[in-house]
């Protein structure tokens, strides 16, 4: 007799799960709820500024003629590598509204090349 009993509340726990299961997974898209959390880097060699740029300081971004460059307040301190370049002037030809500038933050500095990774700072939620 014991064992009929857990075999029907078995049964009744089993349909409370599949029901539940399909409220949370079937009904919103897992994939495409969030957004990726991936943030694209790009190289520069600065040798002028070697072990002096702190990681978070901010620089600005600057697309001329046939390359890319990288500022600290008004002097230019390095220029990025040839795939970085590449990757820079396809997103200022994609984003004219830019003029050539954008803001950018140093992530750290590569021991043994001693190249920058710097990422584009993109704005804050909810500030204009």
């Amino acid at each position: 007799m014991g064992l009929i009993f857990l075999a029907e509340k078995a049964k009744r726990f089993k349909h409370r799960s599949d029901r539940a299961f399909e409220t949370v997974f079937l009904e919103s898209n897992l994939f495409t709820s969030s957004a990726p959390e991936f943030e694209e880097t790009y190289r520069f060699r600065c040798p002028s500024a070697t072990g002096i740029i702190a990681p978070g300081s901010k620089a600005t971004l600057v697309s001329l003629d046939e390359s890319v460059t990288i500022a600290t307040g008004p002097s230019v301190i390095g220029e990025a590598d040839n795939e970085s370049k590449k990757a820079l002037q396809a997103f200022f030809a994609s984003h004219p509204e830019l003029c050539g500038e954008v803001p950018a933050v140093f992530l750290e500095q590569e021991i043994l090349t001693g190249d920058y990774l710097v990422k584009i700072e993109r704005p804050q939620e909810g500030s204009k």
